[in-house]
């Protein structure tokens, strides 16, 4: 019998952003796995490899720049648990003030091609706020969706196994006075790889979980050491 204890919640955690902190800290009834000052490409392997060595069904794979809603967790497990997804995701507005949305319902065009470069924002054509509004009001909750932005981003076994993180393309950043390799748009390689391993991915519409976009200035790569931190979970919900 799949059960909650077989998820585990992984975060991308490089930055200290207290709002942030606190919703984490108010999740109680789900194993929680934190990559700590890394930068994407090895958090997500990190967080990856703790899930895969510890026999957990499912990772949900989100930011540090999340307010996570305490029921968002119980939401996906509830879906899995009725539908068996293999992804399913929440989803957050690009920036605070935006319309636009992280996910988006078609692929981008001529995709393919694009490999390795840059896709410029209006190509991704994000859903927007009042999209949502339009299925919510007629009772549609999940869709299917091409890109995932990693609001809250449940990925089974299988999937991650199979699964290389890596960038869209690679750049160079500058954090904390020193310049590293910086693996662009995983979210999008990651929605483009899914597809081709002929898998559907499904946002969740009721969960939502607010985006912060907090500058790259608060990240703690190269002032704190790397580390990957457990916290077991506190209380049973059923």
């Amino acid at each position: 019998m799949f059960s909650i204890d077989d998820m585990i919640l992984a975060i991308m955690h490089p930055r200290r952003i207290k709002s942030v902190i606190e919703s984490i800290n108010r999740i109680d009834y789900i194993d929680i796995v934190l990559a700590k000052n890394m930068l994407i490409v090895d958090a997500i392997n990190s967080l990856k490899s703790f899930a895969l060595d510890h026999g957990y069904k499912y990772m949900i794979l989100t930011s540090d720049d999340l307010i996570i809603p305490y029921e968002a967790c119980l939401r996906l497990y509830e879906d899995i648990l009725l539908h068996g997804f293999k992804v399913i995701t929440g989803y957050s507005r690009i920036k605070p003030s935006s319309l636009d949305l992280n996910i988006t319902e078609k692929e981008i065009y001529d995709l393919d091609r694009k490999l390795n470069r840059p896709v410029f924002y209006h190509e991704y054509r994000f859903l927007r706020v009042h999209d949502v509004l339009s299925y919510l009001q007629k009772g549609i909750y999940i869709i299917p969706v091409f890109f995932v932005g990693w609001s809250l981003t449940a990925i089974e076994q299988s999937v991650l196994k199979k699964w290389k993180p890596r960038g869209w393309f690679i750049d160079k950043i500058l954090i904390n006075n020193k310049y590293y390799t910086w693996h662009v748009s995983v979210d999008l390689h990651f929605s483009y790889t899914i597809r081709k391993m002929g898998i559907q991915a499904y946002c969740d519409l009721t969960v939502y979980a607010p985006h912060l976009a907090v500058r790259l200035e608060t990240m703690r790569i190269g002032l704190e050491k790397p580390q990957v931190e457990f916290r077991k979970k506190r209380k049973s919900i059923f």
